[in-house]
């Protein structure tokens, strides 16, 4: 007895209370990983389910919002025994692959509070915890390459600029399936990458602004080529000969001889026309 009491009055030391705490925060980290794993496979499933004759799997439609104007379909395989498998999504891998258990916490750039994963740290490289992610998630909206492009005058290799890609995430085009997929970018790192590339936003309208007077000048001589060609074609379509006068006919006089050149020649009297001729 004296021995256990002695052991419960054991002090510990500022390294082990540290260590106490840190290994009750990861514990925290892991149990809500897979709380929201668990959240997300009892999700309700919008869609239908699709019965696979050779794998014998059933697929799960799902649509989610992306934030950046339309609905995403993300695909589930259901196996045999009802647990869901990995979307079939080329860049994506679960949270856990991404964290250790010796990592550090990274500080959230808008709460300031330290987490080990989120969903735009996963994905994009972007320090926002999923916690300021969920309260306001207009403020982190996704924009297509095409329409990054249109938006903020960049180009293919402009993405891909000191030889560091551009993060994004590969959806299906809700348009249609059939065409290829969309490439979906976090706008505000868009942003810092156009800025980088033309120096401030002011440059970005300057030339936007450039490219529309060009297109506008483009256009408008293609138009009035148009007309010409128009007004052209009318006036050949509707002119015609005036045929009421009579042809003219000349009146010739008397013939002139020239003897060194051998030649004969006549004159209208009415337009003085003069016709030379020879002689057999």
């Amino acid at each position: 007895m004296a021995d256990g009491a002695s052991s419960s009055d054991v002090q510990l030391s500022e390294s082990q209370r540290r260590r106490i705490e840190v290994n009750r925060k990861r514990a925290r980290e892991l149990l809500k990983v897979r709380v929201v794993k668990q959240t997300q496979q009892n999700v309700e499933v919008i869609g239908c389910k699709v019965e696979a004759k050779k794998s014998k799997q059933s697929t799960i439609l799902s649509m989610r919002d992306s934030g950046g104007g339309f609905f995403i379909e993300e695909r589930e395989q259901l196996a045999e025994n009802g647990e869901a498998e990995a979307p079939e999504i080329p860049n994506y891998t679960p949270y856990e692959t991404h964290m250790t258990l010796g990592s550090k916490e990274t500080p959230c750039v808008q709460c300031r509070k330290g987490f080990h994963i989120s969903h735009l740290l996963d994905k994009f490289s972007h320090p926002i915890c999923d916690t300021c992610y969920e309260e306001d998630k207009d403020k982190f909206p996704l924009i297509t390459k095409t329409a990054a492009k249109s938006k903020y005058v960049l180009r293919d290799g402009d993405f891909e600029r000191d030889g560091t890609a551009l993060k994004f995430i590969v959806r299906t085009n809700p348009h249609n399936p059939r065409w290829g997929q969309m490439k979906l970018f976090l706008e505000s790192q868009v942003e810092k990458l156009a800025i980088k590339v033309w120096g401030s936003l002011e440059n970005i309208e300057a030339e936007i602004d450039r490219r529309d007077e060009r297109t506008d000048a483009s256009r408008k001589k293609r138009v009035e080529k148009e007309v010409k060609q128009l007004r052209r074609t009318v006036r050949s379509t509707t002119w015609t000969k005036d045929l009421s006068e009579q042809t003219h006919v000349h009146q010739f006089g008397d013939e002139e001889t020239h003897v060194k050149a051998d030649m004969y020649s006549r004159t209208c009297t009415s337009c003085g026309y003069v016709s030379t001729f020879e002689k057999l």
